[in-house]
């Protein structure tokens, strides 16, 4: 079977995904204590989560400044990345 190229709303989804999922790692968190958090139900942080193509811009400026550097969001749009991250 051939090798099926990822698309840029796979790539957008799959940086989100992992960004989230590293950044709650990071603080020794998990899903269940960020659903706490946020500014939506539960299940809604849930489904984010898993299709982040669905949020909306006040979901997506709770989540990008805590969990979003800049080389994961030039990553994200497939931008070439050229500063330089501290963690």
């Amino acid at each position: 079977m051939p090798k099926l190229k990822e698309t840029p709303a796979q790539r957008m989804e799959r940086v989100f995904r992992a960004a989230i999922m590293y950044g709650l790692e990071r603080r020794g968190e998990n899903i269940e204590d960020l659903a706490k958090k946020a500014p939506q139900s539960r299940s809604t942080v849930y489904r984010r989560v898993k299709q982040p193509g669905f949020c909306t811009l006040r979901e997506m400026l709770f989540y990008a400044p805590r969990f979003l550097n800049d080389r994961q969001l030039c990553e994200m749009f497939g931008v070439e990345y050229h500063g330089d991250t501290r963690p």
